[in-house]
């Protein structure tokens, strides 16, 4: 019995192991960053290195104006810059510059580092919100995530991953509470917070993704141990990525990273639902439709972030329309959760009744 379940974790581990080796093929190895050769994600990706409109001298001698009129800081991303009269300052700084663009140069709208210019929402005694569309939606993720999370906390203790669905949830509420923090007060600690927890949870993502479709790596002691061994490796490779961006932050190779661990997680639930497919009990296994839903909609949802138009009515731009996008999920892999874990114990008791 155990010998039979350590050949299955052993063949499955094997497979998701050599994803993981196909991963680590597009990967050069550097002290300072990693550089990842795959066409297709640096065409869906861009460095961003400054913008036209905050290069352009007409905003750059504004902000010197703002530097010296009010002592805000010289870096652009410093804390002082997201209340008060420094915000303000950079706030008619940045119109002022897209006004000059459109009635003199008469060119489309310019990019302030990285970012199209957005309408800020003033509001008494709390700090003024400069990208009100992201900001909401950030926060109706995270109330869906707090949902998914009062699901998989009621999941029988018996469950044999509901540790996991916790802890994904809870990096989830952890990303989208850094995301609205982000997207309501940009500077460098709060971007990082941003990033950072986003690529979390992605790469947690990918280890739930081996944890549920190779099942063996908890039904024995030595497939339990592989379980804890790659988990340490994720760890590892997370730990590594985000030291690396702390030398020096490279937004586009940060995009590639995550796009490339979203693909091999949707890689691995895609071949466990062909298999599943095949295989399934049509009148009691309604939980696939719904894991397939998830999996399609996120990976379509992240095409939103290709587009760049310049903001509607200057608050929802493509970035806000992803986080719009992405509401749902966690209430339709919750109901997967759900579903899957009452097929589960279904599979218990016949097995319990048989014996």
């Amino acid at each position: 019995m155990h010998r039979s379940c350590l050949l299955r974790t052993i063949q499955s581990f094997a497979v998701c192991f050599g994803l993981l080796e196909l991963f680590k093929v597009g990967i050069a190895w550097d002290k300072r960053r990693l550089a990842i050769n795959v066409f297709a994600l640096t065409v869906l990706t861009k460095p961003v290195d400054g913008s036209v409109g905050d290069r352009h001298h007409i905003y750059l001698e504004c902000i010197e104006t703002c530097i010296i009129r009010y002592g805000c800081p010289k870096k652009y991303d410093e804390s002082g810059w997201i209340f008060g009269d420094c915000f303000r300052c950079r706030y008619s700084c940045m119109w002022k510059t897209v006004k000059y663009f459109n009635d003199v140069l008469r060119v489309s709208v310019p990019q302030f580092y990285g970012k199209w210019p957005f309408l800020a929402i003033w509001l008494p005694f709390i700090l003024p919100v400069p990208e009100l569309g992201s900001v909401l939606f950030s926060i109706l993720n995270l109330l869906t995530t707090l949902s998914m999370y009062r699901t998989v906390k009621r999941l029988h203790r018996s469950n044999r991953l509901k540790i996991v669905w916790t802890a994904y949830s809870v990096i989830g509420i952890a990303m989208w509470t850094c995301s609205a923090i982000f997207h309501w007060a940009d500077f460098w600690l709060t971007e990082y917070l941003d990033y950072f927890a986003a690529c979390a949870f992605i790469v947690f993502a990918l280890f739930v993704s081996i944890s549920f479709t190779v099942k063996s790596l908890q039904n024995c002691y030595k497939g339990r141990v592989l379980w804890s061994f790659l988990f340490i490796i994720l760890l590892y490779l997370y730990a590594n990525h985000i030291y690396g961006l702390m030398v020096y932050f490279d937004y586009g190779y940060n995009m590639k990273m995550c796009i490339a661990c979203s693909l091999l997680t949707a890689v691995i639930y895609y071949i466990w639902l062909v298999q599943q497919w095949k295989l399934r009990d049509r009148s009691s296994r309604r939980s696939l439709p719904y894991l397939a839903v998830v999996v399609t909609w996120g990976l379509l949802s992240v095409l939103l972030e290709v587009l760049d138009f310049v903001p509607i009515y200057w608050i929802i731009d493509a970035h806000s329309l992803f986080h719009l996008s992405t509401v749902p999920l966690p209430l339709l892999m919750s109901r997967f959760i759900l579903l899957e874990d009452a097929y589960e114990m279904e599979r218990k008791m016949e097995n319990i009744k048989q014996t």
